[in-house]
């Protein structure tokens, strides 16, 4: 059963912790700098940008008796499926014949970290720290220099940096492997259950868009209603229960000083008999029903 390691070095003008490994890996901008992969205990071989198919890939895609496998391999999968297939001519490998080497790490209460695993297994091979450095430097823009088009696109690129990314890409490989090599992957059962992980997670969550628009515009108008209402209750001082000083002073104005307007403390408050006056109460509720549910604004 021949296991095919592969790693991917990209850049992209989105951030992948921003927004995710699916809308990195869908963004029409986001390109495949460099592939790094091996076969078995094999020489490990560089992919670039131009090459063809490397025919390691084709005979995984043709045989089901090949393995797949990454650190991480939701990413490389999503890499392969939205970047290398559609522009490259990349052939995509059927799920069951992909493994996980950080699912595996985390079956064995292990770091999930590439780096973190090597480092707790004191592994032979570890991450190439420099080449890290500069792989982060190289996956996002730089800004504009001098005499440049402020609104360009400009990256941290030449000839010398790419051979010494593709070190760094062979090196992530070289740890991946020997990780396996001491751990091996993911029991059968387990198996089975991350490939419908998998498989939820590619699916996503349906939602009644229609029902959603609807709540929005109850929470748009509601919103609205609540600012006029504040607004009137305090003759104009306070136009918005997000202005938590004003409502502050406007409180202790009316005899009502309290140490903060956090959900627990108007709560009690509430629950008092002795409060100044109607107004305060219903300023109280306002702010209440103003917090309790994130601007409209923010859900879109």
């Amino acid at each position: 059963m021949p296991i095919l390691h592969r790693d991917y070095e990209t850049r992209s003008v989105v951030n992948l912790k921003e927004v995710g490994a699916y809308q990195y890996a869908t963004h029409p901008f986001t390109e495949v700098l460099c592939c790094a992969y091996a076969v078995d205990d094999g020489p490990i071989k560089l992919w670039l940008q131009g090459d063809p198919v490397p025919q390691e890939f084709s005979q995984a895609a043709n045989n089901s008796d090949w393995i797949i496998a990454a650190h991480n391999d939701r990413f490389e999968s999503l890499i392969e499926q939205h970047i290398m297939a559609p522009r490259c001519g990349w052939p995509l490998i059927p799920l069951t014949q992909h493994r996980c080497t950080m699912a595996a790490a985390h079956t064995r209460a292990l770091p999930g970290s590439l780096e973190k695993a090597a480092e707790a297994l004191k592994l032979k091979h570890q991450k190439d720290e420099e080449g890290h450095r500069l792989m982060l430097r190289m996956c996002k823009p730089r800004k504009p220099h001098r005499g440049e088009d402020p609104n360009g696109i400009y990256w941290h690129d030449s000839p010398a940096l790419r051979t010494r990314l593709g070190q760094y890409c062979k090196q992530d490989v070289e740890v991946e492997r020997e990780l396996h090599s001491r751990i091996g992957f993911i029991s059968e059962a387990e198996q089975k259950v991350w490939e419908v992980d998998r498989v939820i997670n590619d699916r996503g969550v349906f939602i009644d868009t229609k029902l959603l628009d609807g709540a929005l515009s109850i929470t748009s108008a509601r919103e609205a209603e609540i600012q006029q209402e504040i607004a009137a209750l305090t003759e104009g001082q306070v136009t918005s229960i997000s202005q938590v000083d004003k409502l502050g002073e406007w409180l202790k104005g009316q005899g009502c000083e309290i140490a903060n307007l956090q959900d627990e403390t108007l709560q009690k408050l509430l629950k008092r008999m002795d409060l100044p006056s109607l107004a305060v109460r219903q300023a109280i509720q306002l702010r209440l029903d103003g917090a309790s549910a994130p601007p409209a604004s923010t859900l879109n």
